[in-house]
């Protein structure tokens, strides 16, 4: 559990929808505090064009904040910036595309390849140091997945240019979290099968929760597992010796029904620790949302955007 206070929050934002290249999303710095943006700028452009009906190529993903600097994954790239959001390092990989949610630590940059299914570990500069391709792990076969193997020296990146090509890459698992344990363990959540796997120190099948398909940013914290059940448009604390039903259950937008990709409101997305009791989510339009996970309660909301097709992303907290 997360013991230090860690007032400012990082955002990525995506614009569901946007056909101008140059304006698919934001990076927000927050001084919760204050409750106010204290600095933004828009999401670079990917390097071929800008498809998908909803996010498809557009906006930015995940981040993460390690050694004064931010981690920030758009579609294609991932990008290094000091806390005033000036760019230091942009760093592409031909296996690392589709980015969701990433994580940095002293060893490198764990990411989620989410076209490929595929989990890499980059170094600082970029370069592939440690790669999990699920489609051809033996555990997931056994499973039920499909034998599809990986081409580790094919240019995947340049061949993703259509919502189509997630078809053609054959991806069964669509990847959005990836999480180190505290104990050493590397966890990943498959969000079109609803299985939390442990990819390191071998790949094997945590838990099938059929409950949290669609679902984001689903991890286990100590006993717990936490997610965002993002089209029931709550957020869930499961115990863990029970995973089939929250012990808390908190509802975060009123929509009617289940929430739906395409520009409507309750798409909850996104994860980070204000301090030990509080945590922070995101939705749309975009917002942030603190929660004591003690007692399942929305303590404050702190929107960015009043438009339904601004969708909260990735977030992280630092102290600076």
């Amino acid at each position: 559990m997360v013991k230090t206070v860690n007032p400012y929050i990082y955002v990525s934002t995506v614009v569901r929808g946007a056909e101008d290249r140059d304006m698919t999303g934001f990076f927000y710095k927050v001084d919760w505090r204050e409750r106010k943006v204290i600095a933004q700028t828009p999401v670079p452009r990917t390097c071929g064009p800008v498809f998908g009906s909803r996010g498809g190529s557009r906006g930015g993903r995940g981040l993460s904040f390690c050694d004064d600097l931010l981690y920030a994954a758009t579609f294609d790239k991932l990008l290094v910036y000091d806390p005033e959001f000036r760019l230091q390092k942009s760093l592409m990989n031909p296996l690392a595309f589709g980015h969701h949610e990433i994580q940095v630590d002293g060893g490198g940059i764990w990411c989620c390849s989410t076209l490929i299914d595929a989990i890499l570990r980059l170094d600082r500069n970029g370069c592939c140091v440690d790669c999990v391709f699920l489609s051809e792990e033996r555990s997931l076969m056994d499973a039920g997945a499909r034998y599809v193997p990986r081409d580790r020296n094919r240019n995947y990146l340049a061949e993703a240019t259509s919502d189509t090509d997630s078809a053609l890459f054959e991806e069964q698992f669509h990847l959005n979290t990836v999480t180190l344990q505290p104990g050493g363990e590397l966890h990943a959540f498959a969000c079109a099968t609803g299985d939390l796997l442990q990819i390191r120190p071998e790949v094997r099948v945590l838990a099938t929760l059929p409950q949290l398909i669609s679902g984001h940013n689903v991890q286990f914290v100590g006993d717990r597992l936490f997610a965002n059940n993002t089209r029931a448009r709550c957020f869930e604390i499961y115990e863990r010796d029970d995973l089939s039903n929250p012990s808390k259950r908190l509802r975060i937008d009123d929509g009617a029904g289940a929430s739906n990709q395409f520009a409507t409101s309750g798409w909850i997305r996104g994860m980070c620790w204000l301090d030990e009791n509080v945590l922070i989510v995101g939705s749309s339009p975009a917002q942030l949302i603190a929660i004591d996970v003690r007692c399942g309660r929305v303590l404050d909301r702190l929107i960015l955007v009043d438009d339904v097709s601004h969708a909260v992303h990735g977030l992280c907290s630092a102290p600076n």
